[in-house]
């Protein structure tokens, strides 16, 4: 039990002994336990109503504690302890909720490694972490937490990064790739060389974005706050208009009490609170809740096409042979590409260990012609493995007759290389960027959820986008984009609709920034990105768009449930009391019930998926 959940646990004891006391007759021990009931439930109740008044501000808690003195003075002790206990009931129940909701991030402050074992001149030595710096080397083995962002340079293992992406199945890491802090290692050995340390890891960024989340307030917040600010003096006074008229204090003590508008005050922190909590489970981090309302109203989404919808790396999506079969074609070229770090050539090399090809002889001599090809000699001959430019030159031996059709086949294909041996030309190894797996189901939920348009913007060429992109219905490919063009296009686009922008957070920032809402897709979470972008995506799953979307659309539709049923129900006892229709006893738990109904109803969005 909490400290500050002691006074309602008394008061709710003395309550309840009250109620026996009651049924037993022993009426000046019951209003007993009702007055020290009502005394303690009202003291923290009180500190802050003077603590309020001290800023200038009216609070609510002022509303409670003239009502609750007001009810004690005319000896009506059952309405001070009722209203008093379940005021400081609704604030535990808020409290409760919003705890829960930030367990994903304290979870999360908990996995920080605070010690690694760093390699220094061969040896192994247990350091804190905040001593380490860029291009230590530090190791890490099965069942430990990986302690920096960094690369493999030796082993390989397989990772849980389930805390930082969302993925739900682990990686296999190797030598190359990048890792992140706090994610598990649950087999094998890795040495890796830091890249980022403490603060500036991705985990590091996780815990800062959370933590800038939590206390940056929606539009509909600061709209309802203010709202709250001038209402409760015009209660006071409508108050005191109806004892004057009245002459019924009892009636005008009832106003006050009933009038709280304690669901309004917490009907939108408990959901954006709960919002947040849901995203960040599922690897997306938000400013706040205002990029939660942004993101809502979307009917417009831009994405950019290279390390967004797709993979990033090209990939021999097709071989066309001319004379010679697929295989032989892979071969030579792979002879010729061997040991090459092109990203070109490591798609053929991909590609020819995935047809279980392997090289059949080795080049004893290799010439790497920049922007052109390559140029491979051995005991086969001469291997030449090139683009359409170096087609053109003669010395290349390129067949003159083959050039047309191979200039038509570029404009359809526009990656593609031609093998030619010994002067005779074998094929064609045309290479693409390759979507991403959820592509597709992504988009098709996207326009389920009411997206009008989906753009695509990027600096490819109109033959390469659509090569890639053509099978997925988008309505509009903008192609030869550079980046500054790409926030003139989301300005125009904006004229006439509410647009997101989703990028890599790199080339895209400009964009990012223009658009209503910008969501940055960044398996390594750059500070940019970070810094940039309403929405951060960790991780590699396009999906995850949608999912943000659902959750940012249902989280707004709550948001303004819980507005209608916190406003509705204050005016609705207001009119009832003016009336004669509603008493303090059954006002206060109908207002209470308008408090547990705007939490219960928030909590559904923990549920979201």
């Amino acid at each position: 039990m909490k400290k500050q959940d002691i006074p309602m646990v008394v008061s709710g004891l003395l309550l309840g002994s009250a109620l026996l006391l009651d049924a037993m007759g022993m009426t000046s021990l019951r209003d007993g336990s009702l007055a020290i009931a009502s005394l303690i439930a009202l003291l923290p109740i009180g500190r802050k109503a003077v603590g309020a008044l001290r800023f200038g501000m009216a609070s609510i808690e002022l509303l409670v504690t003239i009502a609750v003195v007001g009810a004690l003075f005319l000896g009506e002790f059952s309405e001070a302890a009722i209203v008093s206990f379940l005021f400081l009931f609704g604030a535990f129940l808020e409290s409760r909720t919003i705890r829960k909701t930030r367990s994903a991030m304290e979870s999360l402050i908990k996995l920080a490694p605070s010690s690694a074992v760093v390699l220094r001149d061969g040896r192994r030595e247990t350091v804190d972490i905040l001593t380490l710096v860029e291009g230590d080397i530090v190791e890490v083995r099965t069942g430990q937490r990986i302690p920096v962002d960094g690369t493999i340079v030796h082993g390989s293992a397989t990772i849980d990064q389930s805390q930082i992406t969302g993925e739900s199945m682990p990686s296999e890491k190797t030598i190359g790739d990048s890792v992140y802090a706090s994610t598990i290692l649950q087999n094998g050995y890795a040495e890796i060389m830091t890249k980022r340390v403490g603060e500036s890891t991705v985990f590091g960024n996780i815990l800062k974005r959370l933590e800038e989340a939590q206390d940056k307030k929606a539009q509909t917040q600061r709209v309802i706050e203010k709202f709250a600010g001038w209402y409760t003096p015009s209660v006071v006074v409508l108050a005191i208009v109806t004892y004057l008229i009245s002459r019924d204090i009892r009636l005008a003590l009832t106003l006050l009490v009933i009038a709280c508008p304690g669901a309004m005050v917490i009907s939108i922190p408990v959901a954006i609170v709960a919002g947040i909590g849901t995203m960040a489970k599922h690897g997306i981090l938000v400013k706040g809740g205002e990029s939660i309302e942004k993101l809502a109203k979307i009917n417009v989404i831009a994405f950019d096409k290279t390390g967004t919808l797709t993979i990033g790396k090209p990939k021999v999506s097709m071989i066309h042979p001319v004379e010679g079969d697929e295989s032989s074609i892979l071969n030579y070229a792979s002879i010729a590409e061997h040991g090459s770090s092109h990203a070109l050539a490591k798609a053929i090399l991909a590609k020819a260990e995935e047809m279980g090809i392997k090289p059949s002889n080795i080049a004893s001599n290799l010439d790497v012609l920049a922007g052109y090809g390559v140029v491979a000699v051995g005991d086969f001959g001469k291997i030449i493995v090139g683009n359409l430019r170096l087609a053109k030159q003669n010395e290349t031996e390129f067949p003159i007759e083959q050039l047309d059709s191979y200039s038509t086949l570029t404009q359809t294909y526009p990656t593609c290389v031609f093998v030619l041996l010994n002067g005779k030309l074998l094929g064609y190894l045309i290479l693409s960027d390759t979507l991403r797996d959820d592509t597709q189901e992504t988009l098709v939920s996207l326009r389920k959820l009411g997206v009008q348009e989906i753009h695509v913007i990027t600096g490819d060429s109109a033959a390469s986008a659509s090569q890639t992109l053509g099978p997925l219905g988008i309505d509009r490919i903008h192609a030869d984009i550079l980046p500054q063009e790409k926030a003139d296009i989301i300005l125009k686009l904006k004229k006439r609709k509410k647009v997101a922008m989703v990028g890599d957070g790199i080339n895209d920032t400009l964009a990012l920034n223009e658009s209503d809402a910008g969501i940055a897709m960044s398996s390594d979470a750059s500070e940019v990105a970070m810094k940039t972008a309403d929405i951060v995506i960790l991780g590699e799953k396009v999906e995850s768009v949608a999912t943000a979307m659902r959750i940012a659309r249902f989280t707004s539709k709550v948001l303004k449930q819980n507005i209608v049923i916190s406003i509705g129900t204050v005016f609705f006892l207001i009119f009832g009391v003016l009336l004669g229709k509603v008493h303090m006893d059954t006002g206060m738990l109908v207002h209470e019930a308008s408090v547990l109904a705007v939490i219960l109803n928030a909590l559904r969005i923990l549920r979201k998926k």
